[in-house]
């Protein structure tokens, strides 16, 4: 998924703008956007959002946005007792799935883009160890997140963004604690509301 992320940011750097910066774009149907967020802290994007926008005859007014993210792992941890032969002494694979839906209300001053809305997210995390062995899991987490953001054109088509929201979410996770019985599973949930500031940071192209 990371060079998926790095072949996006790369074609959007090589198109061209074409226009002048502040020129209408109620002729433009749809939006790309690399949330580059995560690149802070895991080095790269954490997802990619497309975006649907929604025209009358005064311009843009809003955007229905789908996003979508996922990670695929496997580590294995070898070892060695005689410095030649190495075996394997444990191993974990993990499957990631974010896919989220939402729906932004655009408000313009100037060129400047003032909106909010709301995205339903949804995480679904599958963690698999060996057999025999505890730590087996599925991390499931439903998201609700009023939001506002701001959105400042480079050009016609290219434009940056930021956005502050409120996480409302719950997460559940149910795990194998126990490498003795493997029916022994234990089920936590949490409530949790949180304010995310930033909530995304992203680059956007629109076409």
């Amino acid at each position: 998924m990371k060079f998926l992320y790095i072949f996006l940011i790369c074609f959007l750097i090589t198109l061209s703008p074409g226009t002048i910066f502040g020129q209408t774009t109620k002729e433009l149907k749809y939006a790309a956007a690399v949330d580059v967020l995560g690149m802070f802290d895991n080095g790269y994007p954490d997802k990619v959002i497309f975006k649907i926008l929604k025209s009358n005859q005064n311009g843009v007014q809003g955007a229905w946005r789908i996003g979508i993210d996922a990670e695929l792992a496997n580590m294995k941890i070898e070892g060695t007792q005689d410095g030649n032969n190495y075996e394997l002494w444990d191993e974990e694979k993990r499957s990631i799935l974010m896919l989220s839906l939402g729906y932004e209300k655009h408000n313009y001053v100037k060129t400047t883009n003032l909106y909010y809305g709301v995205d339903l997210k949804s995480i679904f995390n599958r963690t698999n160890v060996p057999e025999g062995e505890a730590g087996d899991s599925d991390f499931f987490r439903f998201n609700l997140i009023p939001f506002v953001g701001v959105e400042i054109p480079i050009s016609k088509h290219f434009s940056t963004s930021i956005e502050a929201g409120i996480d409302n979410h719950i997460l559940i996770n149910k795990s194998n604690s126990s490498d003795i019985n493997p029916d022994n599973i234990t089920k936590t949930t949490w409530l949790v509301s949180e304010i995310s500031l930033p909530y995304t940071i992203s680059i956007n192209y629109k076409f």
